[in-house]
This record gives C-alpha cells, sequence and structure tokens, in this order.
C-alpha cells in the first residue's frame, strides 16, 4: 500500500499595510457533483460525476485520463487583490497509470486578475504543466512525476517525483527553487499510487497541498511556500520554504490548475479546492517553571494576529491540567486598542475564549491558580494552550499555533536520622514526596573519631560514602542534603530544587578481628586463634556458617582432627556493646600428610625395579602403583602399604616383569581417602637400564592457610622447564611464574599474597611438554 499524501500551497500577507483593514477571501470549489460553476473547465478536463464514474457528491474534475498526449486545465473566473496574499488548498490525485513511469504531473498557477475568457490562454503541456505560455503568469507550482517541470526555465534538469516553482511570464518564466519529495520532512517517495483499475480509498492514498503567498513588511516584497499532506489524517509539512519574489505581483490575481500527460501516462484529478484569507496566527505561553505542592502557579498566553488583516472570532482554547486550581477566570488584556474577548468561559478544566483581533497586533491571558498534587507520582503540571482561525481564514503555518508548558514540582523531604557500625556506607537517606528524588549534599564531623564523610555535588540516590570509626566511642556525621528531582524534557533536563534538611549518621566503633590456623599444635589437635581489638562484647566461632556450640572465645581447638570432616570454612564473629560485629574467617585445607623426595627406577634383565622415600607421612595409608604402556592410560598392578611412623624416612620398593616401554606414577592414598599423584617414570629398552621421565608432582605446600607466601615443592625426574600457577575456583590465574624445575625435589616460594582474600586456591605446576599437577590449598 502507498502512503497518502496532502499538499498545501499558501499565499498570505505579512506585515502592516495600513490601520485600515483588508477585506477578506473566502471561496470554494468541491468539483464532487455535476457542476462546477466558479471554475471554468477547458482541454481534456471533466467532472467524473457528470459522466457518470462517480456518484453526485463524491466525483472529482478529472484533468487528464490516462491516455497519451492529453492536456486539461480549470481557473476560477474570479479575482481578488494581490495585496491581502492568500491561502490556496486542494487535494489532488495521481493514479492508474499504464505506462512503467507515470506522467507527466499536475500545477497550480496564479495569472493576472485581468485575464479571463476570451483572453485566457493556457501554457504548453508535457514538461510545462501548462504554465510556460499561460497568459499573464505570476506564479506556478508543479507536483511533478515526471520531472519535466524542473528541466527548463534555468532549471537543473529532469527531477522525478518532485515540487518545483517558477516565476512570472514578464520575467520569462524563470525556474525559482524546487525538491525531490524524498528529500523533504514529508518522507515520501512519489505522488502517484501506481497501478489501479479504480480509484484508491483515501485511506490507503490522500494527497492536499497548500500554497501561500505572503507579503513580508521588512523585506517589501512576497515569499511563496508549499506544504503537503502524505496521510488522511496526518500533518500538513513544509516542502518548499518561503521564497522571495522579486517581481511584484498584479492588481489583482486569479488561480488555476492544469494537467497533461505524454508518452507516458496517469490519471490527473482534483477536488475541494478553498480559497481563504491568511491567519497568520501564533501563541506563546510561558509559566512557573517550578513549584512546590500548594504553590502558586501563574501562566501567561500571548495570542498573536501577525497579517494585514483584521480577524473577528478567533478561537482560543487552553487545555488546564486537573492538578491546577484556577483562582478565577483569566485576566484579558488587549494590548492593542480594539482587540477584545468576546466571550469566555470554563468547561471543566478547559478554557474556550472567542477573539477579536486586529492586523498586527496581540493579547494576552493571565492565568493564577494552585498547584494541587496527590501522591508520590503526580509530579508536573501540563497544559495547553491553541488558536484555531475562524471560518473562512487558513492558517497557513500552524505549527505555531500551540504552545504548550510544563510546571515541575519541588521535591519536599524530612529531617532523618541513622546509627550504623563504622566502616559500612549509611543506607537511609531523607525520606521525599516524590518518587526517585535525588540529592547534593555537605558533610561535616559533629563528635568523635569518625573519618571519610564527604561532600557531594552531583544529585546522588544515597549517601555513596564508607564511614570509618577506629575509636572506642561512638561519633556523628550531619550531612546537610537537598532533594532533587531531574525531570526530562523535550530539549534535555530541567532539575526542581527542595529545601534543604539534615541528616544525622551516628557512626559506633567495631572490633577488629584478625584469626589464624596454628597447625603445630600437638598431634592431632588443629588450634584456630583470633586477635580482637576494641570494645568486645561476645564471640561465637563458626563452621561453614553455623556457630559451634561452646566456641566462644578468641580460640577453638579442632580436638583429633580428621581431615574428610573438619575440612571446612571457619569464621569467629565478635560483636561489641554497640551491637557492631566484626568477622574474620580462614579456611582449613591441610596438605597430603607425606612429602615425596624420590620416585626412580631401572630395569634389570626385563624386571623393573621402581624406588621412592618419603618422610613426615601422617595418617598415609597405602601407595598404588600405576603402569601405562603409552604415557597417558594407566591402571594399578600392585599396592603397597605405607609406614606408621609420622617422622621417620622411609624407602619403598616395587618390582615388575615386562620387556617393552614402561610408564609409572604412585597414587599415594590418606586414611581419608584423599589422594595425589607421583611424578611418572619411564622405563625402555633391553638389559640394564635407568630411566626417569620429565613429568613432574607436588610434593608439598607449605604454610596452609598461608598469608602473605608459599613455598611448593616439586618433584621432576629429570631437568625441565615449566610454570607455577596460583588459580581461584573460577578458573582465573591469578599468579603465572616461569621455572626451571631441577631433576628431583626443589622448593620454590611465591610472595606478594597478602591482597588474596581467604578462601580456596589451587596450586598447579606444569611443565613445557603439558604434564602438569594439582594440589588445592587455602588461605
Amino acid at each position: 500500500m502507498r502512503q497518502t499524501f496532502k499538499i498545501s500551497l499558501l499565499l498570505a500577507t505579512l506585515g502592516l499595510f495600513s490601520n485600515k483593514a483588508i477585506s477578506q477571501i473566502s471561496f470554494n470549489e468541491p468539483c464532487t457533483g455535476t457542476t462546477a460553476n466558479s471554475l471554468i473547465i477547458g482541454g481534456s478536463a471533466y467532472l467524473t460525476a457528470a459522466n457518470s464514474i462517480d456518484p453526485v457528491g463524491s466525483g472529482y474534475l478529472r484533468l487528464t485520463d490516462a491516455t497519451a498526449n492529453q492536456a486539461g486545465y480549470a481557473y476560477f473566473n474570479q479575482a481578488f487583490p494581490s495585496t491581502t496574499g492568500f491561502v490556496a488548498e486542494f487535494e489532488l490525485a495521481c493514479w492508474g497509470k499504464t505506462s512503467g513511469t507515470p506522467a507527466d504531473g499536475i500545477s497550480l498557477f496564479l495569472f493576472d486578475g485581468s485575464y479571463g475568457p476570451g483572453t485566457f490562454t493556457i501554457g504548453g503541456y508535457g514538461g510545462f504543466l501548462g504554465y510556460n505560455g499561460l497568459s499573464g503568469g505570476y506564479v506556478g507550482v508543479g507536483f511533478d512525476e515526471y520531472g519535466g517541470f524542473s528541466s527548463w526555465g534555468g532549471g537543473p534538469g529532469y527531477v522525478r517525483e518532485s515540487v518545483s516553482m517558477h516565476g512570472a511570464a514578464t520575467d520569462g518564466y524563470p525556474y525559482l527553487t524546487g525538491t525531490a519529495v524524498s528529500n523533504t520532512p514529508l518522507g515520501i517517495p512519489w505522488f502517484d499510487y501506481g497501478y489501479a483499475a479504480t480509484r484508491p480509498a483515501q485511506s490507503a492514498y490522500f494527497l492536499k497541498g497548500r500554497v501561500a503567498i505572503i507579503y513580508n513588511s521588512p523585506l517589501g516584497k512576497y515569499q511563496v511556500s508549499v506544504s503537503m499532506q502524505a496521510s488522511l489524517n496526518g500533518p500538513m509539512v513544509q516542502v518548499i520554504a518561503p521564497y522571495t519574489i522579486n517581481t511584484p505581483p498584479p492588481a489583482t490575481l486569479k488561480i488555476g490548475v492544469a494537467a497533461s500527460t505524454g508518452s507516458f501516462t496517469d490519471i490527473h484529478e482534483i477536488r475541494n479546492v478553498v480559497v481563504s484569507s491568511p491567519a497568520q496566527l501564533r501563541v506563546v505561553k510561558t509559566g512557573t517553571t517550578t513549584v512546590s505542592p500548594g504553590g502558586t502557579v501563574t501562566y501567561n498566553v500571548n495570542v498573536y494576529n501577525e497579517d494585514v488583516t483584521d480577524i473577528s472570532g478567533v478561537n482560543f482554547t487552553d487545555l488546564l491540567p486537573a492538578n491546577f486550581s484556577p483562582s478565577g477566570n483569566p485576566v484579558f488584556t488587549p494590548v492593542t486598542a480594539g482587540n477584545a474577548l468576546t466571550a469566555g468561559s470554563y468547561n471543566g478544566s478547559q478554557y474556550n475564549g472567542t477573539l477579536t483581533l486586529k492586523a498586527n497586533s496581540y493579547s494576552t491571558f493571565t492565568f493564577t491558580g494552585t498547584a494541587n498534587f496527590t501522591g508520590n507520582t503526580d509530579d508536573s503540571l501540563n497544559t495547553t494552550a491553541y488558536v484555531t482561525a475562524p471560518t473562512g481564514f487558513i492558517d497557513a503555518n500552524q505549527n505555531d499555533d500551540t504552545s504548550k508548558v510544563t510546571t515541575y514540582r519541588i521535591p519536599i523531604a524530612a529531617a532523618a536520622s541513622e546509627t550504623i557500625c563504622g566502616n559500612t556506607t549509611p543506607t537511609g537517606i531523607p525520606v521525599a514526596d516524590i518518587s526517585n528524588t535525588k540529592y547534593t549534599w555537605t558533610s561535616v564531623l559533629t563528635s568523635g573519631t569518625v573519618t571519610g564523610q564527604a561532600n557531594n555535588a552531583v544529585a546522588a540516590p544515597a549517601i555513596n560514602n564508607t564511614l570509618a570509626n577506629n575509636g572506642i566511642t561512638p561519633g556523628v556525621v550531619t550531612y546537610t542534603m537537598t532533594p532533587v528531582k531531574t525531570y526530562q524534557t523535550q530539549t534535555g533536563t530541567q532539575n526542581a530544587t527542595g529545601t534543604p534538611v539534615t541528616y544525622t549518621v551516628s557512626v559506633n566503633p567495631p572490633p577488629v578481628v584478625n584469626s589464624t590456623i596454628d597447625v603445630l599444635a600437638a598431634a592431632p589437635n588443629v588450634t584456630l586463634t583470633a586477635t580482637v581489638t576494641g570494645l568486645v562484647g561476645s564471640m561465637q566461632w563458626r563452621k561453614n556458617s553455623i556457630n559451634i556450640a561452646g566456641a566462644t572465645n578468641n580460640t577453638y581447638t579442632i580436638p583429633d582432627y580428621r581431615k574428610a570432616v573438619d575440612d571446612a570454612v571457619y569464621t569467629l564473629v565478635a560483636n561489641n556493646a554497640y551491637n557492631c560485629p566484626a568477622s574474620a574467617q580462614v579456611n582449613l585445607i591441610a596438605p597430603l600428610p607425606l612429602k615425596l623426595i624420590t620416585f626412580l627406577g631401572n630395569r634389570n634383565n626385563n624386571v623393573d625395579n621402581l624406588t621412592w622415600t618419603t618422610t613426615e607421612e601422617k595418617d598415609l595409608h597405602h601407595f598404588e602403583v600405576e603402569h601405562s604402556t603409552d604415557g597417558n592410560n594407566f591402571t594399578v598392578i600392585g599396592v603397597v602399604n605405607a609406614a606408621t611412623e609420622v617422622t621417620l624416612t622411609h624407602n619403598y620398593s616395587f618390582a615388575y616383569s615386562t620387556g617393552s616401554v614402561a610408564y609409572y606414577r604412585l597414587k599415594m592414598v590418606d586414611n581419608n581417602d584423599k589422594f595425589s599423584y607421583s611424578n611418572v617414570v619411564k622405563l625402555n629398552g633391553e638389559g640394564n637400564n635407568t630411566a626417569t621421565a620429565p613429568e613432574i608432582a607436588i610434593n608439598q605446600v607449605t604454610p596452609v592457610p598461608f598469608k602473605d607466601k608459599l613455598n611448593v615443592t616439586v618433584n621432576t625426574g629429570t631437568d625441565i622447564k615449566g610454570t607455577i600457577s596460583l588459580i581461584d575456583l573460577s578458573g582465573k590465574t591469578l599468579v603465572s611464574i616461569s621455572a626451571f624445575f631441577q631433576k628431583g625435589a626443589t622448593v620454590y616460594t611465591i610472595d606478594g599474597l597478602t591482597q588474596l582474600t581467604s578462601g580456596i586456591y589451587l596450586i598447579r605446576v606444569t611443565t613445557n611438554e603439558g604434564h602438569s599437577a594439582t594440589q588445592k590449598i587455602s588461605k
């Protein structure tokens, strides 16, 4: 479906000629019946209702059929004085083309009013659209499908689907200005509807045009503008801005239309032609920008008549908001002698008035009332004033006939207070009477030793700075907070600023808690120790966020530590007399209870002899010896029980017969079924040989939990390069260090870890050949 169009052509006089009113122009011809007595019709033009094409009352003046080489025209044989200016409007339709390209178009023209029957001569057709050669032509406006109207008289050449203008016959009908409709705010690409056996409904396709001729007093010359409407209920959009014509017009003018076809065709029709005096009305409304609930609001509305003609019966309406209570009828000020309010009254919240306005004058309405806001979302007063021209007048520029004003509600906040513990951010704010109120503030330390207070010059929804109290007595910070409501407007934002209020924040001192784990306590116990400073009222240890019964002082001993049961997150929560809690937590995860010093192998007469040495075994249960032929897939080939002594060094051995390449590793399992793997030993060849593979193992990580550094004991079967990484449980690598791993067991230190938070981490060592070992640790 194509767009619907409406085109408007306006001729209106601006400025003051004299104090004497000039007579009104008003005539129209609907062209919908079987006759059009005000028109002189010629060429191929005819009334569709008179030819039984349309019902009477629904017809058009058809200027051309969709037939090649046709030309039709019509003009009003009624002259009007050019000094008054005028507005001409008509509906037009271009449809039913029989060729790929529609042609040619429709023109509206003004010509010397002294020409008429017997002396009137229509201009040439085709791209001339009946204007070039027109008797006494003054201005011709072409609604040009094919583009030929722009191709002569010094124009830019063919511009299809365009609106363009030519000047007076006395000047040789020169090209004045024009534009393709696609380059205008109208937002349409063409005039014609396209192929159609019957005329499309106006809901699908509609065009209306308005042409205005305006006398500009400061310039002392006439200006012509063109507007179009592209849908039945759409806006009138200016497509050619006021263009100044240097040639004076004849004393009187007549108006006519024409259309033509050539090798390409289209049906061209018009109807509802109206010619009226211009009404250059304008409204400017101003008023109170911001107001508190119950406050006084004042609106001033200026209504202008900027034409050279006096106008009576101007309709004025002010749509006042429901939350505005007027103090009575508005005060009317004529400003210019002779202006008058002939009628005026309220209809609910709407004020209606009828005005008489002298030429080039204005009058003022002043409305005064009270803002009555309700609820916390009722935050503005929206009011609209507008004027409409009386019957017989057309306002060429209706965009300035309406003026809107919004008055915004000022927020009111109440003073408030809050008590918090130190090292926290205040959570409250003063309560305002409007939703989404923000605040600016200044702050001052009233008492105590509180730090962290700050001022804020940019409106924010809440206080956003942390207040610290490192003393032993409460402190007080007093904020002076100014409520600000920011409103979005069509051009940006508008702030409504309320009266400042105080917000008092009392800051109580919290205790300070630090905790450690003493893993050197007498076996098999593990002791958790916390250091608490400041005023302390109570303490409570928690295991995985659950209170531990009886654990209410700064130390807690885990008797008979069992890794599978007791590894957990422990937290000490301390509270003081001000009910300010503080806490510190540690993650207790003990390492696998042994150190693997070496794991080696040799082959003798196809028997592989494996030996390994350990120390510091605690709760170690057994070793599983695993074998592989490819270094990837391992199976258990034997189990060796662990020794029971804790402090001694232990030597173990295991023999296995094979004649092919073999890979071996140890799975070291404790009493709680926790385990880790050794490095991999590779044996190959015939007869006696000894070999170790460049795989890698983590023998031990200390201390656990750690604070600022880690000592990692790495065991490899040969010298090899690799990396040591510290990883959190999300998989993010926090530290990565390149290392040269020496054969055997070597201790590597990672420091600078103070900033890490308490929690679970992974230590991973990786060779450049891709072998790795991982161990879980805690801080």
